[in-house]
C-alpha cells in the first residue's frame, strides 16, 4: 500500500493558500505527498491601476510560480473576482475539478470567513467533494 498521499487545496483567490496553508503545502510535498493547489478566481480585481485581464494574467503566472516552487499541481478554475456563487454549474467545475483531482485530503477556507469569495469556496469544495463521489 502506498503511503503518499494525494493534497488538494482549495483558496478563493490565488495567494490565499501562499498564505494561508503555503508552509503546511511545501511540507506536504518535501515529504513526496503529491500536492495540488486550487484557485478559484483569478484575482482581477486586486489592484486599482492594472486593468483586470491583465491582472488576472500577472495573478495566474504568479500561482504556476509558487505552484511551481513546492512542486505542486495547479488548477486554475478563473472565475472573477467577487463573481463565484453557489449554484449548480459552479459546483460542477467544483466537482469535476476534485473527481480530476482524486484527493485523500482536501484543504479549504473556513466556511464562516470573512470574505464572500471565502465563504462561497469553502461551500462549494465542501458540497462538490461529497457529490464527486456519486457516479
Amino acid at each position: 500500500m502506498d503511503d503518499k498521499l494525494r493534497v488538494l487545496a482549495v483558496g478563493a483567490h490565488p495567494d490565499d493558500l501562499e498564505i494561508r496553508c503555503g508552509g503546511t503545502l511545501a511540507k506536504f510535498a518535501e515529504e513526496g505527498h503529491h500536492v495540488m493547489m486550487a484557485h478559484a478566481t483569478n484575482g482581477n480585481k486586486g489592484h486599482r491601476t492594472i486593468p483586470p485581464d491583465e491582472l488576472a494574467q500577472i495573478r495566474k503566472t504568479e500561482a504556476q510560480a509558487a505552484a511551481d516552487v513546492i512542486g505542486a499541481e495547479l488548477f486554475w478554475l478563473g472565475f472573477p473576482d467577487a463573481e463565484i456563487f453557489y449554484d449548480k454549474e459552479t459546483r460542477l467545475v467544483f466537482v469535476d475539478m476534485i473527481r480530476k483531482a482524486r484527493p485523500d485530503v482536501i484543504i479549504t477556507h473556513w466556511y464562516e470567513a470573512y470574505h464572500p469569495d471565502h465563504m462561497i469556496t469553502s461551500q462549494l469544495t465542501c458540497g462538490a467533494s461529497y457529490i464527486s463521489t456519486v457516479p
